[in-house]
């Protein structure tokens, strides 16, 4: 498995109920935020081609879908 692979994988696999992940994840969108302060949207325009990514990181649509929604939700 790809480290981008391994990257959806995990993230589409977070339980709000567990705060060592939750506390993880806010730590990537900050890293994100420091790269460039439009990364995030960036990458939710490139994700939010759910066939084409899903097609090119072999991934289910629907893993794509959920990322993109946790990545929306952690943005708040």
């Amino acid at each position: 498995m790809t480290n981008f692979n391994f990257f959806l994988e995990r993230l589409s696999s977070i339980n709000d109920s567990d705060n060592y992940k939750e506390e993880k994840i806010k730590d990537l969108i900050a890293l994100g935020k420091k790269i460039d302060e439009s990364f995030w949207d960036n990458f939710l325009i490139i994700l939010n081609n759910v066939d084409a990514f899903s097609i090119l990181f072999d991934l289910p649509e629907e893993k794509i879908s959920n990322v993109y929604r946790k990545i929306k939700k952690y943005l708040k």
